[in-house]
């Protein structure tokens, strides 16, 4: 007698929402505002999770007591009226995929990313000796930064290039942004 045995095969998508990236630099401070238009009623409870940990909860019958997690205990305050939070004196490991739950929902997912200051650059040039050609450098204190991209200006004309910029003959003006 043959058993017949019938698998089934259930496939399931995760549709996850994320909301513009946030940027900041080193030191500033930032406000995480959730997006509220999925909340109807009045909110009752807050949590918001750094990827799977929590950093920050409330609920209103905790008699308004915010329970703060890690470093948001010195960095982090909440809003229980609008359901944002504020971190203050960031760090490069504050960049991370934020997510706040209202009223257990689960909103939409912002991504922080915290820079260094931007640097103030400066230009070498270095031509051969008929001034034919030229290599022009944009130097500036790069250090932790990742992705730069170089914009350079020459007589109001811009192109975007790489750190080393070659060119036929210096043009009168010459400005390189990082």
């Amino acid at each position: 007698m043959l058993q017949s045995e019938t698998l089934t095969l259930m496939l399931c998508f995760l549709h996850v929402v994320y909301s513009q990236s946030v940027y900041k630099k080193v030191g500033d401070e930032v406000v995480l505002s959730p997006d509220m238009t999925s909340v109807t009623a009045p909110i009752t409870s807050i949590m918001w999770k750094v990827g799977p940990n929590i950093a920050v909860q409330w609920e209103e019958s905790d008699e308004s007591d915010i329970t703060y997690f890690r470093h948001f205990k010195e960095r982090g305050s909440l809003n229980t009226s609008s359901g944002a939070m504020t971190i203050k004196g960031l760090i490069y490991s504050d960049s991370a995929l934020y997510t706040p739950e209202i009223n257990s929902v689960v909103l939409v997912s912002i991504p922080l990313s915290v820079l260094s200051a931007v640097p103030v650059p400066s230009v070498t040039v270095s031509c051969d000796e008929e001034k034919s050609s030229c290599i022009l450098t944009c130097e500036g204190n790069t250090t932790g930064l990742d992705q730069l991209t170089y914009v350079w200006k020459f007589d109001n004309e811009k192109t975007v290039s790489s750190k080393l910029c070659y060119i036929g003959k210096v043009p009168q003006s010459v400005t390189c942004c990082i």
